[in-house]
């Protein structure tokens, strides 16, 4: 999905649209936009919520663009990098996991919802290699909602 994402392959229904498989391109999220990829992952404030709340568990301050390519353009040591690109990756999976639950089965959870179990997720796989974190960035992981 990262590999998708990057290159903005995902079959959003701006595309579908264009190639006559959906009657609209209307975002499934807010009604209020063409469902493109930018929209989705990006612009639409139920997607932006959730990246909101990851931000918040991770302490940083969300961008206004390119999450992922932010987080690799920023100065932070390989640790730190590897803990939000994953978290923030989960977000994008989730995103479209919760786009396609609209599509499929008609139920949106609240956006809450999805950053609780997002949170439970990353504290996981960061739980996981917790040990391997030392220093400055133990202690900011310590700080965030990120580890037990």
């Amino acid at each position: 999905m990262g590999w998708l994402m990057a290159r903005e392959a995902m079959q959003v229904k701006e595309k579908l649209f264009a190639l006559g498989i959906c009657q609209d391109d209307t975002c499934l999220f807010c009604g209020n936009a063409s469902e493109s990829h930018k929209h989705l992952f990006v612009e639409c404030l139920y997607s932006r919520r959730i990246l909101m709340g990851m931000a918040k568990l991770c302490k940083i301050s969300l961008p206004s663009g390119d999450v992922l390519q932010w987080v690799w353009q920023h100065k932070w040591s390989q640790a730190k990098k590897g803990v939000l690109l994953y978290s923030f990756m989960s977000c994008y999976y989730y995103i479209w996991k919760q786009r396609n639950r609209v599509r499929c089965e008609q139920v949106l959870l609240h956006p809450d919802v999805v950053v609780k179990q997002l949170q439970q997720v990353v504290k996981m796989r960061v739980d996981a290699v917790s040990n391997q974190i030392l220093g400055i960035d133990r202690i900011w992981l310590s700080n965030t909602g990120l580890c037990k």
